[in-house]
């Protein structure tokens, strides 16, 4: 890179088109008058970044003791959000980086570029003097970092900087530095909050192609700007009825009748579908499930699926008959295609994908990020982008129609689906009922013979889950959403009521006389699989993803959503 120089920074401005007031009052004040802590956040496409990058010119020469540092989730992430286009206006001559050092001169300033998206990254700035820092993208990194980045913050005329989307209200941006009441306003802390509208160069409808893209969760924090919660309905906002279709009508004459709740006409046939792909959700303490989706280079329909709940069936078949089942899925296509499709796979079903690759059937490991799989669903059902056949598809209807953010885990902080029947375990000494006896749960192993009601069988899995929180029903502690058998079907043990029915070894029953408490404890826990999808653990009768998220996350190209604009 060309060599690092003092220029003017109205060189760069020139090139900038003009800042709305919010933006240029912030960008051009000398950081001398800025409080030590300056946080940007609101909308997306707000010019939050671009006034920050303005700001780095002048911070280039602002005069204070310690390091100059700029930190975001990757050094990568940190190039693509702003150093690019900081270069572009610079030119080649006015800057010099490093991009495997982090090591950045630019306008006779040195800077160091950190990646911190992972927990222990604040033990890169233990001990160093910090005098200016810029964190992009703040929301999306370690609380550990930002707690040791303010301790470093430790000379006069010291200055942090931030620019942040809102997350969620109890995230510590929020709590320890936006609502501290201990931080004085305008000394401490300047929260600076932008809306779309502060951006003067936005082009006509653009506001309205964003609002396109963002549905329920999303929208409020990325359109509206707001620190909201994810409360109640995943998919409420965006799902209806009209994303059901059906199979056309037949006339009178015998002739098929198309219209809007119907699949397109020749969708199964030649030229019909630009690619098909079928979604494989293996499961563990879930159904199986498989969705054959067609996309039409527009529209993705879901056409057939496939669900078993080894729960329900009170059998959990083996990787071989799921397998056998996921061919004669192939074959039972209305495209007639066979195996001319793309497998998106669960990325932990390892076992699975062997016997799938035995069979030359060959799979792509999903993605299985979370959160950004259920934002680009959202937006493909608010642009009925996304549709599921009303007959066919039954299972995923009611599934997103009932998928819902955790409200436990929000109180936490933390967003995540409730998963019923996800991490289902229990703490070591829980007693297994096997061929030969009592075994603790943690001693079991694969291949082991234990005790259901059908008789005996195998152990399909046997594994440690990490630590969890744990509570207490009578002489069993694990994890609250373990399945226990109660009056017909399986209940997770803290849905347990006084009066409700559970079933003991020998098939004999008893009443609850106590419900499930929590215990406080975090402990150990471990999870078994069963072939029989069940068995005892002390001696009561206990039970052993989300696939439109999986092909839509991993399949769908970004250039697909850009479309809805």
């Amino acid at each position: 890179m060309g060599r690092s120089k003092q220029v003017d920074v109205e060189v760069a401005e020139g090139m900038l088109k003009p800042f709305g007031p919010k933006a240029h009052n912030f960008a051009y004040r000398h950081a001398s008058l800025d409080a030590k802590i300056t946080l940007l956040e609101g909308s997306v496409s707000s010019s939050k970044t671009w006034a920050m990058m303005v700001k780095l010119c002048f911070l280039s020469q602002y005069r204070v003791a310690g390091r100059k540092i700029i930190a975001g989730f990757s050094r990568a992430s940190v190039y693509t959000n702003v150093l690019s286009d900081l270069f572009d206006f610079l030119g080649p001559n006015n800057y010099k980086y490093n991009q495997q050092t982090g090591l950045l001169e630019f306008l006779g300033s040195r800077w160091l570029v950190l990646g911190v998206a992972e927990e222990g990254s604040d033990k890169r700035i233990r001990g160093a003097t910090i005098g200016c820092a810029y964190l992009d993208e703040a929301s999306l990194l370690p609380n550990s970092f930002m707690l040791m980045l303010r301790t470093r913050l430790r000379v006069d005329g010291a200055r942090l900087y931030m620019t942040s989307n809102p997350d969620s209200p109890l995230h510590p941006i929020y709590t320890d530095l936006m609502t501290n009441p201990e931080l004085k306003p305008g000394i401490d802390i300047e929260v600076i909050h932008f809306v779309i509208s502060d951006n003067p160069n936005l082009p006509a409808g653009y506001k309205a192609s964003l609002e396109r893209q963002y549905h329920g969760l999303f929208k409020l924090r990325f359109i509206d700007g707001l620190w909201v919660a994810a409360e109640g309905s995943i998919y409420g906002s965006c799902f209806s009825e009209d994303l059901e279709f059906t199979e056309p009508e037949i006339d009178a004459y015998g002739n098929e009748v198309y219209g809007p709740t119907t699949r397109p006409r020749g969708l199964y046939g030649v030229g019909g579908w630009q690619r098909r792909i079928i979604g494989v959700d293996c499961g563990v303490h879930n159904a199986q499930a498989y969705i054959e989706f067609l996309d039409d280079g527009r529209v993705l329909w879901g056409v057939q699926e496939y669900y078993w709940d080894s729960v329900k069936q009170f059998r959990q078949k083996t990787d071989a008959e799921y397998a056998d089942d996921l061919e004669r899925f192939l074959d039972s296509s209305p495209t007639k295609a066979g195996r001319d499709a793309t497998v998106i796979v669960d990325p932990s079903a390892a076992s699975f994908k062997v016997e799938l690759l035995k069979r030359g059937i060959f799979c792509k490991d999903a993605d299985n990020e979370v959160i950004d799989g259920i934002r680009m669903v959202s937006t493909m059902f608010g642009n009925r982008l996304l549709r599921f056949h009303k007959d066919k598809c039954q299972n995923a209807i009611a599934e997103h129609r009932s998928y819902a953010w955790d409200p436990k885990a929000a109180k936490l902080g933390v967003e995540k689906p409730i998963k019923f029947r996800d991490h289902t375990c229990f703490v070591a000494g829980t007693q297994i009922a096997t061929e030969t006896g009592q075994v603790a749960i943690e001693e079991i192993r694969t291949g082991d013979m234990v005790v259901t009601p059908k008789g005996v069988c195998r152990v399909i899995a046997a594994q440690s889950t990490g630590t969890k929180a744990v509570w207490a029903f009578r002489t069993i502690l694990g994890t609250p959403e373990h399945p226990i058998w109660s009056d017909g079907d399986f209940k997770p043990m803290a849905a347990l009521e006084i009066g409700d029915t559970i079933c003991l070894t020998g098939e004999k029953y008893s009443v609850v006389e106590e419900t499930a408490k929590c215990t406080g404890q975090i402990r150990e826990v471990f999870a078994l699989q069963t072939e029989h999808g069940c068995y005892y653990a002390n001696g009561i009768l206990v039970s052993n993803c989300d696939l439109t998220r999986y092909v839509v996350k991993t399949e769908i190209n970004a250039w697909r959503l850009s479309e809805v604009a």
